[in-house]
């Protein structure tokens, strides 16, 4: 039944803001992917136990909104005013998961809204890539990112540059760990493309890969997960203390560094976004931020493949890598009008990443429950 189930909702889902978001690319008409943005944060408010760290927050929430307080409550101020406000007003937790979810992707999409062409292939990239799965888990440091992603629209202006920095102190209000991300403005100022010869970029990523590899490289990264020494103050500043060692949260960074299909599938999506970056970002040469997203997109494809058997990396690199799937919609609109081959490949990837997802839903915590199924996710477990 769960399984029929989670395929259902998935599917719909996507079909659903796939068309919306045609519809408003079409258009440029926004309250309609505003109304797809509606749909899917009110099914994901709904939902329970997807995402690793679901049921903690959720926990965390109840406790709050039957009067007892978190004795040592270490969340960031500006995440917890917005749970602790919607827990003491009395809004059921389906309205602050929704709420958490619309922000997330309402602003992911305001990132890209210079070219709305552009909003099918994101929907795209967004459900097919499985983003919604690291969406659902996390919620601290992804509404961080969604924020930081959203802040690289004021960059390029400098009298703007104030609103970046606001909007980065917001993301700190979320999570600690975004305080690394003050560097990036002044560093795309100083050079708007960092990353220009494909050949180059691909033979770096290679080495990452192999390095990455190496059983010298796995020993180090242990040695140094499981003794925090003189990076313990660091990591408890940052929020990242919370996941050295090698718990089920450490599953969806881990997994993939397996080599399994999954692993070799993703490879390959990165490598089509690599190869033809140079050529996409001269596709949309009048939008800056296509490149800002690829700058940092890369270094995260790199610094992924560098520590892929880190945990604690995986949780700081997103901020980096959060941004590949937002370049892969690029690529894909590139593709689908330049090269219909390559699109189509790179489509059955990313549906194969999908169905990769699907086969493995009740281990990687994809499964859908509806929060009204408390007793089936328990009889499943």
């Amino acid at each position: 039944m769960v399984t029929l189930q989670t395929y259902i909702v998935y599917i719909v889902l996507f079909i659903m803001m796939l068309f919306l978001s045609i519809l408003a690319s079409e258009r440029k008409e926004s309250t309609l992917l505003t109304v797809a943005i509606f749909v899917y944060s009110i099914i994901f408010g709904m939902r329970y136990g997807v995402g690793v760290d679901h049921l903690s927050y959720l926990t965390e929430y109840l406790h709050i909104s039957y009067g007892h307080e978190i004795t040592f409550d270490d969340t960031e101020i500006g995440y917890r005013y917005i749970r602790n406000s919607l827990a003491k007003i009395g809004f059921h937790y389906t309205i602050f998961f929704a709420l958490i979810a619309f922000i997330q992707l309402w602003l992911v999409f305001k990132t890209v809204k210079k070219n709305p062409t552009i909003y099918p292939y994101l929907v795209a990239t967004f459900f097919l890539g499985c983003i919604w799965l690291t969406y659902s888990n996390g919620l601290r440091q992804q509404l961080a990112f969604c924020i930081f992603a959203y802040s690289l629209l004021y960059i390029n202006n400098k009298k703007q540059l104030p609103i970046h920095y606001l909007l980065l102190l917001l993301a700190y209000s979320m999570h600690t760990s975004a305080l690394i991300l003050v560097v990036v403005a002044p560093l795309l100022l100083v050079k708007k493309d960092w990353f220009s010869n494909v050949k180059i970029q691909s033979t770096i990523l290679l080495v990452a890969i192999i390095i990455g590899k190496l059983p010298q490289m796995e020993t180090w990264l242990f040695s140094l997960e499981g003794n925090l020494g003189i990076f313990e103050s660091l990591m408890e500043e940052s929020g990242y203390n919370e996941y050295f060692g090698y718990d089920d949260g450490d599953r969806i960074f881990k997994d993939s560094g397996q080599g399994g299909l999954g692993y070799y599938i993703s490879l390959l999506i990165n490598f089509i976004i690599i190869w033809y970056s140079s050529k996409v970002k001269k596709y949309n040469e009048n939008n800056e931020i296509v490149t800002y997203i690829y700058n940092l997109g890369y270094i995260g494809i790199v610094l992924y493949y560098l520590f892929i058997n880190s945990a604690m990396i995986g949780r700081i690199n997103y901020y980096f890598y959060g941004f590949v799937y937002i370049f892969g919609a690029y690529t894909l609109h590139y593709l689908y009008h330049k090269n219909k081959k390559t699109f189509v490949l790179l489509i059955v990837l990313y549906g194969l990443t999908f169905i990769a997802h699907m086969y493995r839903m009740y281990d990687n915590t994809a499964a859908f429950y509806f929060f009204w199924q408390q007793d089936l996710y328990l009889l499943n477990k």
